[in-house]
């Protein structure tokens, strides 16, 4: 896992008491090279966190064989349609 968390003047989370940067965007390292302009908007929220924005290239041209080795998990058909219902 990395976490693509950029310096920046914006904090992630703030409310009366407190400014923090307590919310992390986690991913791993076949995607860490296709994520860029990661921020934190200046638009309001309806929340005590900020939003954070940032680009996923979709685009390859190059295919790259990865040898990492991360733990796989292995899931039901069953849960991966619980998982997408949750998600939407």
């Amino acid at each position: 896992m990395r976490v693509i968390n950029e310096d920046n003047e914006r904090t992630t989370f703030q409310n009366k008491r407190r400014k923090s940067n307590i919310d992390l965007t986690i991913t791993n390292n076949q995607m860490l090279a296709d994520i860029t302009n990661w921020d934190i908007s200046v638009e309001e929220s309806a929340s005590d966190h900020n939003i954070i924005k940032f680009s996923i290239k979709l685009d390859k041209h190059i295919t790259q064989e990865n040898n990492f080795y991360e733990p796989r998990y292995r899931i039901k058909e069953q849960q991966l349609t619980k998982f997408y219902e949750k998600l939407y």
